[in-house]
């Protein structure tokens, strides 16, 4: 029981990051086409998994 509680409390927390990029995407107005081509400035470490990207004003 506990597992399925932790895939449900994860899979929330899955819909509501993509609902703030959605909303991060609209605010900027720009087509998600352009969203998927955003890449960092700097080299990406080997060992790295995950990529940030912060608008410079918040939205």
């Amino acid at each position: 029981m506990m597992e399925v509680m932790e895939s449900m409390i994860e899979t929330d927390r899955r819909f509501e990051s993509y609902q703030s990029e959605v909303k991060a995407i609209a605010q900027l107005g720009i087509s998600f086409q352009d969203w998927l081509k955003f890449s960092p400035t700097e080299a990406k470490p080997e060992a790295a998994e995950l990529m940030y990207i912060i608008p410079s004003n918040p939205l």
